[in-house]
C-alpha cells in the first residue's frame, strides 16, 4: 500500500512539475507580451473567458483531475469516487487541493449512484461543460452516471465515456445508447459525445 501511494503521488508531482515549468516559461515571456496586452484593443474579452466545469465519476488517484486543472485557472473540477478502490485516492485528493485550492476542486466520496443525485440536489446551479464517466463500468452505475450528468450538461457541453473499446464496451455502449437513443448527440440540450 505505501508503495502504491508513493507511485501515485510521484505521478501527480510529474503533472504538477510540468505545469510549474510552463508557468515559469509564460512568466518569462510575459515581459515581452505585457505591453501588448495592456492595449485595450488587444485584450478585449480575455477577462470574460467563461469558467469551465469538469464533472467526473472515477477520481481514482486524481491524474485526470490534475490534467484538467492545470489547463487553466478558469477550470473547476467536481469529482465522485468510491474512495475505497485505491488507497491513494484521498491522499492524492489532499495533495491536489493543496495545489489548486478547495474552491476549484471538490470530490464527493461514496457510490455515485447515490452521491451524484444528492450533490446535484444540493447544488442546483451546477452545469457541467465536460462530463467524464469513468466510475463503475457495469451497466447500472454507467447508466446512472450518464442520466445524472445529462440533467446538468451545459448546452455546448461534451460527454466522454471511458472504456467503450474494451472488455466493458458492451455495457458502456448499452448505457450510452439508452440515454441518447442510439445517436452520438442529444444528451442534455445539445451536449455531445
Amino acid at each position: 500500500q505505501p508503495r502504491q501511494l508513493t507511485y501515485y503521488i510521484q505521478l501527480l508531482e510529474t503533472i504538477l512539475d510540468a505545469k510549474a515549468t510552463a508557468v515559469a516559461t509564460a512568466a518569462a515571456a510575459a515581459g515581452r507580451v505585457a505591453p501588448w496586452l495592456a492595449n485595450p484593443a488587444h485584450n478585449r474579452g480575455l477577462a470574460d473567458l467563461p469558467r469551465v466545469t469538469v464533472c467526473e465519476t472515477g477520481f481514482n488517484a486524481g491524474h485526470s483531475a490534475a490534467a484538467f486543472l492545470t489547463v487553466s485557472d478558469r477550470v473547476d473540477y467536481v469529482g465522485f469516487d468510491l474512495g475505497t478502490e485505491y488507497s491513494a485516492a484521498k491522499p492524492c485528493f489532499q495533495r491536489l487541493v493543496g495545489s489548486f485550492g478547495a474552491a476549484r476542486m471538490k470530490v464527493t466520496w461514496g457510490d455515485s449512484i447515490t452521491t451524484v443525485p444528492r450533490y446535484l440536489r444540493e447544488n442546483p446551479a451546477l452545469r457541467c461543460d465536460l462530463a467524464v464517466v469513468d466510475g463503475g463500468h457495469a451497466y447500472r452505475p454507467a447508466l446512472s452516471d450518464l442520466k445524472n450528468f445529462a440533467r446538468v450538461m451545459s448546452p455546448q457541453g461534451w460527454v466522454l465515456v471511458d472504456d467503450c473499446a474494451s472488455v466493458n464496451a458492451e455495457t458502456m455502449m448499452k448505457a450510452w445508447n439508452e440515454v441518447v437513443g442510439g445517436t452520438a448527440g442529444g444528451i442534455g440540450g445539445g451536449a455531445r459525445l
